[in-house]
């Protein structure tokens, strides 16, 4: 949304087990992140209004693309600490 690309998920197969290895997750982080760089790049106006999806906010808002960089932003860091506080408990910090 505030780089002007639909993203689409399966939010239950993102809660599901995985074999996956440590690699494999530092792998996937890494293409996250250039893909993120990329589409950060074709950015050409942040004070632009959008919509942001009744999902995200309850009924249908509207903001600018900045609003929602901001926001996943925000929800990305509330995350990153839970991933902190689990690692610290299953390390027995």
């Amino acid at each position: 949304l505030g780089v002007g690309r639909e993203v689409g998920r399966d939010r239950v197969a993102e809660f599901e087990a995985s074999s996956r290895s440590a690699a494999d997750v530092l792998r996937e982080l890494a293409e996250l992140r250039h893909a993120l760089r990329d589409a950060a790049e074709e950015v050409v106006d942040l004070d632009e209004a959008v919509a942001v999806p009744e999902a995200w906010v309850g009924p249908a808002a509207e903001g600018t693309r900045r609003d929602a960089l901001l926001e996943a932003i925000r929800h990305a860091a509330i995350h990153l600490g839970e991933l902190r506080l689990v690692r610290d408990l299953a390390l027995g910090r």
